[in-house]
């Protein structure tokens, strides 16, 4: 199979699952105050996304855009986290 085309799958799908929690934490910065997003989750993926960038760039090693990725989707449920222990 074409490795670009992988790259293009991996990068969508990626991007596509970092992005889901960038309107919640831009909402959350917006109103400074915990907005509802259950804690547990918020925790659970903040914490799974270090572990899963962790176990890509050991298995597969560094490449900028699954640290990108992973930066993005681990700083929007950190807001989260934040603000859910705030409350």
């Amino acid at each position: 199979m074409n490795t670009l085309f992988v790259k293009i799958i991996g990068l969508v799908g990626g991007l596509l699952f970092a992005y889901c929690g960038v309107p919640q934490a831009y909402k959350t910065l917006k109103a400074k105050k915990h907005l509802g997003t259950p804690l547990d989750i918020s925790l659970c993926i903040a914490i799974g996304s270090i572990f899963m960038y962790s176990y890509l760039t050991i298995t597969f090693g560094f490449d900028w855009i699954i640290t990108m990725n992973y930066l993005v989707e681990f700083v929007s449920w950190t807001v989260l986290v934040f603000y859910g222990f705030k409350k």
